[in-house]
């Protein structure tokens, strides 16, 4: 049996919106977990690979200090860690390794529904009370702006009603909380989701090596679930030409269906979300411009790393997944992406727009 030495140390939330995502990312890894007596504490029956069952706000610390190598915390707890040791003037010792694509929140500025505000500039000298002091400052300091910060440490939302402050700043899922509390969402200060971040400190070989492993299988997990199977319903007389871009079995076949279902499940409903908000809107809206425009880099980053590998999204030969994706990447000015900035992606477009079939199609004129 290892020594507690040798076993990998993971900090999860013991408690809230995470820990059930957590848990179960870690279990499709392929890791079987057993809970301690006081559920504190969580044995990998396969893998030398333990839980600690945490408070979120304890992770970036245990992970810092070494006593965890891996966490699995919200982005919003990383930052607020890291500037609080910042301005101790210390390093924080741990380093985000990827996003995690759950647990998406935002925090944001709110105040009252009868509040006069404008811009962010009617913060100016009043007093905005949050748990995350560090980063309301930072974010007041960046915008040259003077208020007044007051801790809470919950109910955020009723401290305007207490008269302990004229806004607040708080984390947002759904807006039902500040709604039922009569109040309005002004600016996003920071978009967040759940991160798995690693200590800083120099790990054995063996225990890297497993480190390694362990984020190779989180990063599987998250490629898996980028993709989805339908049923594909077609005329018998498009047979032939639908069996010459679908591979008939194995490896090849599953991966042409996972990607196309990513550019369904993913590409067009996001894109077209960001056309909406980006291109000749009618009202401009900046949470929704920002939300779609950063889901289609998050998107770009998939397909780019993803085309570094292989000439085409199934593989190395070119199938209905790039047909469906191909159209979507052509109207790159209108979601404002640079493909300069992905290269392999802008290398498989170049190529599929050299092929005769597509450049007959995309001559067709566009009336949308």
């Amino acid at each position: 049996m290892e020594s507690s030495e040798q076993r990998i140390k993971i900090a999860v939330q013991k408690t809230g919106r995470l820990t059930e995502h957590s848990q179960d990312m870690l279990e499709r890894c392929g890791l079987k977990l057993t809970k301690s007596k006081d559920r504190l504490f969580c044995y990998g029956e396969n893998m030398p690979i333990d839980l600690l069952l945490v408070r979120d706000d304890d992770i970036p610390g245990l992970v810092s200090e070494d006593v965890c190598d891996l966490g699995i915390v919200g982005l919003n707890v990383v930052e607020e860690k890291r500037l609080e040791l910042e301005a101790e003037g210390r390093e924080a010792m741990f380093s985000q390794v990827f996003a995690l694509d759950f647990g998406h929140c935002r925090l944001s500025l709110a105040a009252p529904n009868e509040n006069d505000y404008v811009d962010i500039n009617s913060l100016e000298n009043k007093r905005i009370a949050t748990s995350y002091v560090h980063l309301l400052n930072d974010f007041l300091k960046k915008n040259s702006l003077q208020a007044e910060t007051v801790y809470f440490s919950g109910a955020v939302e009723i401290a305007p009603k207490l008269g302990k402050a004229d806004y607040i700043c708080d984390l947002v899922s759904t807006g039902s909380t500040l709604e039922a509390n009569g109040m309005q969402e002004l600016d996003v200060l920071l978009d967040s989701e759940a991160v798995i971040i690693q200590t800083k400190a120099k790990l054995s070989d063996d225990k890297q090596a497993l480190v390694s492993r362990i984020l190779q299988r989180l990063d599987g997990v998250l490629q898996v679930r980028e993709s989805k199977y339908i049923m594909l319903h077609a005329p018998r007389s498009a047979l032939a030409e639908i069996r010459d871009l679908l591979p008939g079995s194995g490896l090849a076949h599953v991966r042409t269906l996972e990607w196309l279902m990513w550019q369904m499940g993913g590409v067009g409903p996001m894109i077209g979300q960001a056309h909406h908000f980006l291109f000749k809107p009618k009202v401009d809206v900046p949470y929704g411009k920002k939300r779609y425009h950063d889901e289609t880099n998050r998107l770009y980053k998939v397909m780019n790393k993803r085309l570094d590998d292989v000439a085409y999204l199934a593989g190395e030969n070119y199938s209905i997944a790039d047909i469906a994706t191909y159209p979507w990447v052509a109207r790159f000015p209108r979601h404002q992406v640079d493909l300069n900035d992905y290269p392999s992606v802008k290398r498989w477009f170049d190529t599929v727009s050299e092929r005769p079939a597509v450049e007959k199609g995309m001559a067709v004129p566009f009336l949308n």
